[in-house]
């Protein structure tokens, strides 16, 4: 499911071409909306892996990352993922288990890490294509933003 080390690293900002799921992060949306972008972006050049975005308010957007001045995909909005601070974990199989390892992270590991949860959405960058992996392949990167916990 998951390994069990959680690191924190500062990344940058990534634009991406985005789709929206049509209702949130479930798994069966989550699973369409990756569906139609990938054919949407066929032939696009990918500046990185595609990601997605979990926002804190339950919506989901799958995303495609572009290179800075790339044109967006027709019928795609631009979204960022942001720059920051972030608590990251490998998230090892099958997509439909992605909460359980965000769960651990949150639950687990924040509590006891000495960071906060910050605000903006946990980011899930793909690692494999699941067009060319199976399910017990896939690898995907989870980052939850974070920042300090402040000294007491």
């Amino acid at each position: 499911m998951t390994t069990a080390i959680v690191r924190v690293e500062q990344r940058e900002p990534v634009r991406g071409a985005a789709l929206a799921a049509e209702d949130g992060a479930a798994p069966g949306a989550v699973g369409r909306a990756w569906g139609r972008l990938l054919l949407r972006c066929e032939g696009v050049p990918a500046a990185g892996p595609a990601f997605g975005l979990r926002h804190p308010d339950g919506r989901y957007e799958a995303c495609w990352a572009l290179f800075p001045g790339h044109p967006l995909p027709a019928g795609l909005r631009e979204a960022w993922a942001p720059g920051g601070w972030y608590a990251a974990a490998l998230h090892e199989g099958p997509y439909d288990r992605i909460e359980e390892t965000l769960r651990l992270i949150l639950n687990e590991w924040l509590p006891q890490g000495g960071f906060r949860r910050r605000e903006g959405p946990a980011v899930e960058r793909l690692l494999t294509d699941p067009r060319k992996a199976g399910e017990a392949e896939l690898r995907t990167e989870l980052l939850v933003p974070v920042q300090p916990e402040p000294v007491k």
